[in-house]
Order: C-alpha cells, then sequence, then structure tokens
C-alpha cells in the first residue's frame, strides 16, 4: 500500500517544536550511553563519543527533510543509530512522520531496520561498556514491542488526521458547489431579467423618441395633435419608469440575492394583449395589419409569442418607420403556434445603430419554449421575422 496524502504543511513554530524535541532526545541517549551507563571513558571510546555528539545536528538536519524523502530519511537515520546514540530523536521523529503518512511499504522495511540497529548498537558499540547486560530474547522483544507500538499510535494519528483532512475537503467542496448553483442561478436570473428590461424599455422608449421627433420636426401639427403627443410622451415614459421600477425591485429583493427563484412574479403579457399592442403602435402612425387566428396555447408559448411580436415592431420603428407591417399568427389547439412578422425591406442608412441583442433575445426565447426563430430577407423584398413555437402537449419528452 502506497503512502497516504499528504500532510498539511508545517507552520515554522511547528516545525521548530518537533526539531528541538528530537534533538532533546538524541542528547538524552548521548548522555545515558557515555555519561551514565559506562563506568569510565578511555582511548577509542572517547573519541567515538565526541563524534556521537558532534553527529547530533546533522541526524537534525537530515529530519528537516523528512517529509520530502519520508523512507530514505527513515532508513538512512535508522541505520545511524547503530552507531550513533544521539540519532535516537532525529530517528523517531522520521519514523513518526513516515507512520502517521500511512506509508505501509516504507515501514516494512524502515522498522526492522530500526530494532536492528537498536539490538547492534545495544550489543556491539555500548555492550562492553555495561555491565549488566540484559538478555538478548528479552532485548529483542522489547525493543520491538516498543518500536511497532511506537508506529501504530503513529499510524492512529495519521489516519485521524486523514480523516478529518478528507472531512474540511468535503466541506468544501460542498461550499463551493452550493455557491456554484447561488451563482448561476442568479445569473440565470438576472439574464432573465435584462432580457424584459430590454423588450419592455426598447418598445417605450422607442414611442416616446417617435413622438419627440414629430413634435420636433413637424411645424405643421395643431395645438391639439402637440398636446396629444406630449401626452403619449408622458405615458410612456411614465410607464417606462414605472415597469423598470418593478424590474429593479426584483433585484433588490432579498430573496433574489439568495437565489430563490420559486417567488410569484408580476403578471406578463400574452397573446391575448397583442391588440392594445398594435393599437398603440398605430397612436404613430404605423400601417400595422393584424391576424390572429391562434386557438389556445400554453402561457410560456404565449409569452414568448408577444415578446417576439414586440420586439419586431420596435426594430420596425427603428430601420423602417413609416413602413406597412403585416402580423399573422396561426396554429394553437395543440398544434405548433407561428408567428410571422414582415414588412417592406428599406436601406435604413439613417435608422439609429441596434445594439444586435433584440434579435439574440428573441432566439434565445424561442429557444427556451423548443422553438426556432428565423429573420432576414425573403426574397421578395420583405423583412420577415418568422418563429416556430411548438405547444408543450405536443413536445415528446
Amino acid at each position: 500500500m502506497g503512502p497516504g496524502p499528504a500532510p498539511a504543511p508545517l507552520t515554522r513554530w511547528q516545525q521548530t517544536w518537533r526539531l528541538v524535541l528530537a534533538a532533546l532526545i538524541g542528547a538524552a541517549g548521548w548522555v545515558v550511553v557515555w555519561v551514565v551507563l559506562p563506568t569510565t571513558i578511555t582511548g577509542e571510546w572517547r573519541v567515538l563519543s565526541v563524534i556521537d555528539l558532534l553527529v547530533l545536528p546533522v541526524t537534525v538536519w537530515l529530519a528537516t527533510h523528512r517529509r520530502t524523502r519520508p523512507v530514505l530519511i527513515a532508513s538512512v537515520l535508522a541505520v545511524l543509530t547503530a552507531v550513533f546514540s544521539s540519532a535516537s530523536g532525529a530517528a523517531l521523529l522520521a519514523l513518526f512522520s513516515l507512520a502517521a503518512r500511512r506509508h505501509l511499504q516504507g515501514l516494512l522495511l524502515v522498522l526492522p531496520l530500526t530494532v536492528g540497529a537498536s539490538i547492534f548498537h545495544s550489543r556491539v558499540v555500548t555492550g562492553p561498556l555495561d555491565p549488566n547486560p540484559p538478555h538478548p530474547i528479552g532485548e529483542l522483544v522489547s525493543t520491538a514491542t516498543l518500536t511497532l507500538t511506537f508506529a501504530a499510535i503513529a499510524y492512529a494519528i495519521g489516519s485521524r488526521r486523514a480523516v478529518k483532512q478528507a472531512a474540511e475537503e468535503r466541506l468544501a467542496a460542498a461550499l463551493r458547489e452550493q455557491e456554484a448553483r447561488v451563482a448561476q442561478a442568479q445569473a440565470a436570473e438576472r439574464t432573465r431579467i435584462a432580457r424584459e428590461m430590454h423588450d419592455v424599455l426598447a418598445h417605450r422608449i422607442s414611442l416616446v423618441a417617435m413622438h419627440a421627433s414629430a413634435l420636433n420636426y413637424r411645424q405643421d401639427l395643431s395645438d391639439d395633435e402637440r398636446r396629444t403627443a406630449a401626452e403619449t410622451i408622458e405615458r410612456n415614459a411614465r410607464d417606462a419608469l414605472t415597469e423598470l421600477r418593478e424590474i429593479l425591485g426584483v433585484l433588490r429583493d432579498p430573496a433574489f440575492t439568495r437565489g430563490d427563484t420559486d417567488r410569484p412574479e408580476a403578471p406578463q403579457p400574452t397573446l391575448a394583449d397583442l391588440p392594445a399592442l398594435v393599437a398603440e403602435t398605430r397612436t404613430l402612425g404605423a400601417q400595422v395589419t393584424l391576424s390572429d387566428d391562434s386557438g389556445e396555447v400554453a402561457e410560456r408559448t404565449a409569452r414568448a409569442a408577444y415578446r417576439i411580436v414586440q420586439e419586431a415592431l420596435t426594430n420596425a420603428r427603428k430601420h423602417a418607420p413609416g413602413a406597412p407591417v403585416r402580423i399573422t399568427v396561426t396554429g394553437g389547439d395543440g398544434q405548433d403556434l407561428t408567428v410571422r412578422v414582415s414588412q417592406p425591406q428599406r436601406d435604413g442608412a439613417d435608422a439609429p445603430p441596434g445594439s444586435g441583442l433584440g434579435l439574440l433575445g428573441l432566439r434565445e426565447r424561442a429557444a427556451l419554449v423548443g422553438g426556432t426563430l428565423e429573420a432576414g430577407p425573403d426574397g421578395a423584398g420583405q423583412w420577415v421575422v418568422s418563429a416556430r413555437l411548438p405547444d408543450p402537449d405536443t413536445v415528446t419528452p
């Protein structure tokens, strides 16, 4: 079995106290072996004790790399403990780190090395200095037991750490998914509101612009005609502000901030409101003919059809003012609804520049109800916006 997940990086304090503890354990081991245990030290033993003390900082330095090369560092330090008692602290730290990572393959190598090095050190290096050496079998059993117990404790700590880390990662992933869902819901709602703002305000503002243009350029208007045009401008400007206030009120709603899209919405216009829309357009002097032979359709389809007609009339006022417009609506009663808006094609050089969002929004509306929309010249001198909107009852799941 390979190593578990990489542990979290240590802070400077966490790294420091571990290394200091390893150094203290190594120093205590040196004191026991070369100060407490022997009665006298002479000759080569004195040289070995000095070398053992000098090895202490080297082993602590090696322990700083225990996380990058866990098996190698633990093996090297285990081998060093066979000769140098000061390496015991760093070797224990490296063994603990290896076991905490649940590196079973590395433990199968390092544990026998640790036990063998300990027996070698007590029998060969310090044996001649100990007047009462322990029994070989008893020493082997006790050393192996202590080493395995130490590794098992470290392994258990590593397992608990891995469970905690996995739980934290799952919680973080769940929070990210929740934030993504909320952001997606908010983005979808903002797109819907932006589309409504475009459809509603473009219609109202185009009416205001047309009447204002008439007041500016038509000097032959009577006082009654001027008053009527001014009243129309005021009414449409007021209606535009009211509708804009309603839409922006949704954005300020705390339910929208929470991503709650199930709140009730204000009633939206449908096919039943087409005659009022056409009548309002005719007040500008536009020649609009409506032929509505549609039957009963779903509310979603009826709303989409109304917005398609509304945007087509707005484009007609922008790019071909005064041109006759014909609206034909057929279908319904279980059949696909067909909406066709046509007008004579003009150069449109003096038309105000378009944003390009109108037709894009209409295609999106048609796609939302499973339909299609095409716009362009028909080859007979007409500019046509044609949409085919399926009835939900006829759509195959």
